[in-house]
């Protein structure tokens, strides 16, 4: 993923479901839409992701042992309602934004801080 140009950026979406713990830093381009709220969006973002032919959405907190894997469930149950398990998935990113931000080097550049 690191390796990317313009045409695979657009394939793929990060969400970033953390709440108060989002302040600080995260990973460059990534969308914040708090787990605790993400419900009442998911058709939303089906609906934007199916139109800007995004095909990975790939969800991630701290960790990814919680609030990540949930949002990805709840996104990929919006997926099969839609019908669009041929043309999307729902992700999880391993080891979260602290995998990612300890992983260092490359991983830097693409790490924002707030």
């Amino acid at each position: 993923m690191l390796e990317t140009d313009q045409d695979l950026r657009a394939k793929y979406l990060l969400v970033d479901v953390r709440r108060e713990d989002h302040q600080g830093s995260t990973i460059l381009g990534s969308l914040n839409m708090p787990v605790q709220t993400l419900q009442s969006s998911l058709l939303t973002l089906y609906r934007l992701c199916s139109a800007a032919y995004i095909q990975k959405v790939i969800f991630y907190c701290g960790h990814s042992t919680g609030r990540g894997p949930r949002a990805a469930g709840l996104f990929d149950d919006e997926i099969q309602r839609n019908g669009g398990e041929a043309e999307m998935e729902s992700l999880v990113l391993t080891e979260g934004f602290n995998g990612w931000s300890a992983a260092g080097g490359a991983f830097d550049k693409y790490t924002t801080k707030n």
